[in-house]
């Protein structure tokens, strides 16, 4: 018994070493995700200010947006194509994140497209709480 047991020990430390740095690995992959979510809200917040500011024309500020958009996007679908990550609560929520992010962008980018100062500033202010998210 006691032969078995040490062949099969190292086995079994080879399979819990494995696993473990998959946890790791997915842990970090789903962290670089969640900062790259976070580095999108930031510059389209930016973006936002920029043009309220008069820094940022409407044509530069939309198409920023746009590009932030498609950015965010892709973020979001890397995350939810995956069936066995998008069955964990850490990568739900971040998928839900992402998508907020995007309707986040779309309103602003509406905003600016209608000239519409107030209802982007309304917009920014909402944002501030769904970046909790991200941190």
């Amino acid at each position: 018994m006691a032969e078995l047991f040490a062949r099969r020990l190292p086995a079994a430390l080879s399979t819990l070493l494995v696993a473990s740095v998959g946890c790791t690995s997915s842990d970090a992959r789903l962290e670089q995700h969640r900062r790259t979510l976070q580095s999108l809200t930031t510059s389209a917040a930016a973006i936002g200010d920029g043009w309220l500011s008069g820094h940022l024309t409407s044509r530069f500020a939309g198409t920023a947006l746009e590009r932030t958009f498609e950015l965010v996007e892709q973020e979001r679908q890397s995350l939810a194509g995956d069936p066995g990550a998008m069955a964990e609560a850490a990568t739900w929520s971040l998928v839900q994140t992402a998508d907020a992010e995007s309707r986040a962008i779309a309103l602003m980018a509406r905003d600016i497209t209608a000239d519409d100062r107030p209802l982007l500033r309304q917009h920014l202010a909402q944002r501030a709480p769904a970046d909790r998210g991200l941190r």
